[in-house]
């Protein structure tokens, strides 16, 4: 059996073991945002809550580089440096023109979002997370009790909806989800509908943002019907998150975050990537030069 040439027989290990390296460092780092959510609802309705066991033990499992929690949105390099963004409710407080500006600026890379809101009753922060992607809040109608099994009908603009909630747009989030159940769950007028009330909406030219407006879809007391499948789908939808802008593009979605357009689509590699190939061009500049010498 022929013999791989010298230079080979010294580069491509050392390409493997890049290669290899590439593979770990990729492992998905989520940031959670948790501000007064667990302060106010019943039972901690957020990351780390009580009722929220299942949902945290997924997004914990999912995301093997780890996860962090931050009290704000203050700090975009900070939240840049993580793969992925979860936002829990806020009721009692709402969100700084810096941080809905931050907040804009990291779903402008590409990133996936998952931003959760509630009712109608919750009105200052849900306006304030649907009018950052181009979205506004159901108004409260009154509290409707139903079963919301087609987009035409039912009680709609409820605000504050309980009852059965169909899917209506197949793919990976709603991939076995038949219907879910909500507790006076709020809606959003515009982006891409998930379920025939519109609680979950994926908003952006890419759509990798995530808005859903009722946090007991996720709890461990309360979720009906494939609520526990939507969970698993979010986790690994968001698990999944990858940039796709550049440094210059950016810089301009930071400077100017008001006006940023949500995922836009310019692709660029990962920085460990770039890191990774560049080591491996520079061994290979030595390990020819050394040959040549020999």
């Amino acid at each position: 059996m022929a013999l791989l040439p010298r230079r080979a027989r010294v580069v491509l290990p050392l390409l493997a073991i890049a290669i290899g390296a590439s593979s770990a460092i990729a492992q998905p780092r989520l940031l959670v945002n948790v501000n007064d959510a667990g302060r106010y609802v019943y039972g901690g309705l957020h990351y780390g809550g009580q009722q929220w066991a299942t949902m945290t033990s997924t997004l914990n499992r999912v995301f093997t580089g780890g996860v962090t929690t931050t009290n704000t949105l203050l700090d975009l390099s900070q939240m840049l440096t993580y793969d992925a963004l979860w936002v829990d409710q806020r009721f009692q407080t709402t969100a700084s023109a810096a941080e809905i500006d931050n907040l804009k600026a990291y779903a402008a890379t590409g990133r996936r979002v998952v931003v959760m809101g509630e009712n109608a009753a919750w009105g200052g922060w849900n306006q304030q997370i649907l009018g950052a992607f181009g979205g506004i809040e159901g108004p409260l109608g009154g509290y409707g009790i139903l079963d919301y099994g087609s987009p035409s009908g039912g009680l709609t603009g409820a605000g504050c909806l309980y009852g059965r909630n169909v899917s209506v747009q197949p793919n990976a989030l709603t991939q076995g989800v038949s219907a879910i159940s909500l507790a006076c769950g709020g809606y959003a007028i515009g982006g891409v509908q998930l379920f025939a009330y519109n609680v979950a909406t994926l908003w952006g030219s890419t759509q990798n943002v995530l808005t859903v407006l009722d946090a007991n879809i996720f709890d461990d007391l309360f979720a009906g019907y494939d609520a526990p499948v939507f969970r698993d789908r979010v986790a690994t939808w968001l698990s999944a998150s990858r940039p796709t802008l550049t440094t210059a593009s950016l810089r301009v979605a930071t400077l100017n975050a008001a006006v940023a357009p949500v995922g836009a689509q310019v692709v660029s590699p990962e920085p460990t990537t770039l890191l990774l190939l560049a080591g491996g061009i520079v061994v290979l500049s030595v390990a020819t030069r050394r040959t040549r010498r020999s």
